[in-house]
């Protein structure tokens, strides 16, 4: 065994603290907040959530009462085509037309 692994010792887990591990953890308390309460480091934490297949942490914070609607989607604009034009025409540009028609 490597020198840097005598210092580790596996502790099985109680019965007791699985309990609290599962409960703990659908609370949504993270795996270093577990250890600390359970004295245990985050790394064995995290093994055990494995290894009850406890799948994705619940939420601290509560869902909202219905989610928000959804917003239409906008077409992009147009665009337009050759000759086409946005707004009516100006005085100005009518004055024109008309005198160069005449």
């Amino acid at each position: 065994m490597p020198a840097s692994m005598k210092h580790i010792v596996s502790v099985p887990w109680s019965d007791q603290e699985r309990d609290t591990l599962r409960q703990m953890w659908e609370n949504g308390i993270g795996c270093t907040g577990i250890g600390r309460h359970l004295g245990r480091s985050k790394y064995s934490v995290r093994s055990e959530i494995e290894t009850l297949n406890l799948g994705p942490r619940g939420s601290l914070v509560p869902p909202p009462a219905q989610p928000p609607p959804s917003e239409p989607r906008q077409r992009p604009p147009q665009p337009l085509r050759p000759g086409a034009r946005t707004l009516p025409p100006l005085p100005s540009e009518l004055t024109a037309e008309n005198s160069s028609h005449g």
